[in-house]
């Protein structure tokens, strides 16, 4: 079982508070048709709202496969987990069939500490009973091992869902991160990979990776992308001098 790195700090630990907290993230929100979406995963009082509306948008499927960054540094370039999950809300299983047909080695110690699957993880339980997951993490998000993870999901695609995770822009003036922020997100609009690169290699958008994994299987898969809502940490700090920026962003 991997057990919890998250609760009571991304989210709040209590069941009970937990629950109460997701209920009003996915409150009055719509439930889509999307294949894929992208959704942020810093704390919920941050990026929860869009992290549930890229939940709820991709919302017809049994099996959801999360792509995720690496954020420890630990474990290999790209691992698959095959142990079920927990959070306070409950034991979340591992597709252990879809597992053993991807060919991504399987390595717990990558997941083992990582927030930005997990962060996902209650969202998906209230909105889904009965669903499984599959998780991969990202050490190495060049675009080769996008390739790679696109590839080996290709097969798989009209049976699951997919939720990449990651945040934009970390820790720079609000002005210069929405800047920054705009174009990255305008790549991925254009579904244009290279230019995603290339924007990610003058920033600090953490799961960069994942994003082009579902640039990837939208190109193979003809889907159009929308943007479903951007904010930043600003708009819950105040304070406009250092920020995050986050994104939702659907796959249809």
């Amino acid at each position: 079982m991997r057990r919890t790195a998250a609760a009571g700090a991304f989210y709040p630990g209590d069941p009970d508070e937990l629950l109460k907290t997701v209920n009003g993230l996915i409150e009055e929100r719509g439930r889509g048709d999307a294949r894929a979406a992208i959704a942020p995963h810093a704390g919920y009082p941050y990026s929860g709202s869009l992290a549930a509306e890229s939940c709820g948008a991709v919302d017809e499927f049994k099996t959801y496969v999360l792509v995720g960054p690496n954020h420890t540094g630990v474990g290999k370039a790209i691992a698959l987990s095959d142990q079920d999950w927990s959070t306070p809300l409950g034991r979340v299983p591992v597709n252990r069939k879809l597992v053993r047909d991807i060919d991504i080695p399987v390595d717990e110690s990558s997941h083992s500490r990582e927030h930005s699957l997990e962060v996902l993880l209650p969202i998906l339980q209230v909105l889904h009973d009965g669903l499984s997951i599959v998780p991969v993490c990202m050490r190495d998000q060049g675009p080769e091992a996008a390739r790679v993870v696109a590839e080996e999901l290709e097969p798989h695609f009209d049976s699951v869902g997919v939720l990449v995770s990651s945040d934009l822009t970390h820790h720079a003036p609000l002005s210069v991160a929405r800047e920054r922020d705009e174009r990255f997100i305008e790549r991925i609009l254009e579904l244009d990979e290279a230019g995603l690169y290339g924007e990610a290699s003058t920033g600090s958008f953490c799961g960069y990776g994942p994003v082009a994994v579902a640039v990837e299987l939208a190109l193979r898969s003809e889907l159009e992308p929308s943007l479903l809502g951007y904010s930043t940490s600003e708009a819950v700090t105040g304070d406009d001098s250092s920020v995050v920026g986050y994104c939702s962003v659907s796959f249809t």
